[in-house]
């Protein structure tokens, strides 16, 4: 299983949030770049950045746009971005910059005209990501608002063209307690897609039980930061965790 280091940037700072509340953080560094090549010095290949001051404000923004990629030029492994992306603009200039990969959050554009044009013109190179609360994914866009079903969403989204998912259970985000098992089995039976795991992965079983349910990569934060979980010696020269 692939392993991704998350790097949350807030305020320019590499922060860790409780449960996805940006309001409800821990500091861990004022240099992501430098965060980044800690990873990758200990044999992560792949780096996820998540812009979490991209959530706040009424304007569309990416305020760490500039950043993450110069870290997905500097690090030189394949880089994950993601930040609250509805606009055809600001998905143009995430795609201009080096990423692998650029992630949209499902609740904030299922059932968009920008969701469809998207997955039609480059769908190959982004992932939705599915936040779940209590059990829901809160969608927030004016075609549809209110609680989703995570295993009916992630149906229809491959449907409309979704080559991969996210599955983030936000209640165990930077909890330790252990991934959302059942849910991320209920959504592998429909998904038919790859599938990356977020929330609640602390230890070396977790990861391998995540691996025998099917998950193609887990992204991993709190964990690695506090150094309950260690990558050194624990991945190959892919950045897979060693059985």
């Amino acid at each position: 299983m692939l392993i991704i280091p998350a790097i949350n940037i807030l305020g320019g700072n590499v922060v860790r949030l409780r449960q996805g509340d940006p309001t409800r953080h821990a500091f861990y560094s004022d240099d992501p770049l430098a965060v980044a090549h800690r990873f990758v010095d200990v044999g992560a290949r792949s780096l996820y950045i998540h812009d979490i001051d991209s959530f706040s404000g009424e304007r569309e923004a990416t305020p760490h746009l500039d950043m993450a990629a110069r870290i997905a030029s500097d690090a030189s492994v394949p880089v994950r971005f993601g930040a609250a992306i509805s606009d055809d603009g600001l998905l143009t200039e995430a795609l201009e910059r080096p990423f692998a990969l650029v992630e949209l959050h499902a609740d904030r554009i299922v059932g968009t005209p920008f969701l469809r044009r998207a997955l039609a013109r480059h769908g190959e190179r982004l992932t939705l990501r599915l936040d779940v609360r209590d059990g829901y994914v809160q969608v927030r866009t004016p075609e549809r608002r209110g609680p989703a079903d995570p295993v009916a969403l992630a149906r229809e989204l491959v449907e409309q063209g979704a080559r991969r998912l996210v599955y983030s259970d936000l209640n165990r985000d930077g909890m330790l307690g252990g991934p959302n098992y059942a849910g991320l089995r209920a959504l592998l039976q429909v998904a038919e897609v790859p599938v990356t795991v977020s929330g609640g992965i602390a230890h070396g079983d977790h990861i391998r039980n995540l691996e025998r349910l099917g998950a193609e990569a887990a992204i991993i934060g709190k964990a690695l930061y506090t150094g309950d979980l260690s990558l050194r010696g624990h991945l190959d020269d892919q950045g897979h965790w060693r059985r």
